[in-house]
């Protein structure tokens, strides 16, 4: 049997080309591909291979395991990248406290204001937030 799955998709190929080839019009060839697509949905993926391989019940149930442990992998790999911020935002807010803060600098004084010079020279988010704090809250 699994050589037969091996085998359908070379044979739904040259089915599909046949197909083409022997249609009379254009709507004929709509037909072929759409044939080809329902076709497509019928792919053998790893789960199906692992249990068509399996020589016992305990093999199918290894195959069962492997696929329920691959899909608590995914999903939590999912649930981890959406619960902390991205670093790539972090990089981008203190670049844009750090232009903003620049950029507020007036052009006919010679140094900038203790809040500006702090916000410049911040390292990362969190000092900014220090430097905001610091001057804004004495104000």
């Amino acid at each position: 049997m699994l050589s037969e799955r091996r085998a359908q998709p070379a044979a739904a190929q040259q089915s599909l080309e046949e197909c083409i080839l022997n249609a009379l019009s254009e709507d004929g060839v709509q037909e072929c591909m759409q044939l080809a697509d329902e076709a497509a949905t019928d792919e053998v993926d790893e789960l199906d291979v692992c249990l068509m391989q399996a020589l016992s019940e305990d093999g199918v149930q290894e195959c069962m395991q492997m696929a329920d442990e691959r899909r608590d992998a995914s999903q939590t790999h999912l649930e981890a990248s959406l619960s902390r911020e991205s670093p790539p935002m972090r990089d981008a807010a203190l670049i844009r406290a750090k232009a903003g803060a620049a950029a507020a600098i007036d052009g006919e004084r010679e140094a900038p204001t203790a809040l500006e010079q702090c916000i410049v020279d911040a390292t990362n988010e969190d000092g900014v937030q220090e430097c905001m704090q610091m001057y804004m809250g004495s104000e």
